[in-house]
């Protein structure tokens, strides 16, 4: 599904200089719910350090953060937020 979404193009439609963080960050909860807890953990994990550093709008990081700590509590691969 976000296969086609390229970075560069968002950002040229709504400059945040987050848009590569921000797709792998919703990458990373596809995977999670998907079933793919270990590539999921890592590909969100990492965006949400990257994020982190870059100026992602207040709203948008704390929604990634809060899945990823349900994600690491979770002995379960399926993740709802």
């Amino acid at each position: 599904m976000l296969t086609p979404l390229i970075a560069a193009d968002l950002e040229a439609a709504e400059p945040r200089g987050d848009w590569t963080q921000r797709l792998d960050a919703l990458r990373g909860e596809i995977l999670l719910g998907q079933g793919r807890k270990n590539e999921g953990l890592a590909k969100l994990a990492a965006a949400v350090d990257a994020m982190s550093a870059l100026p992602t709008p207040d709203d948008d990081l704390p929604t990634f953060r809060k899945t990823l700590e349900a994600a690491n509590r979770s002995g379960n691969t399926l993740i709802q937020k």
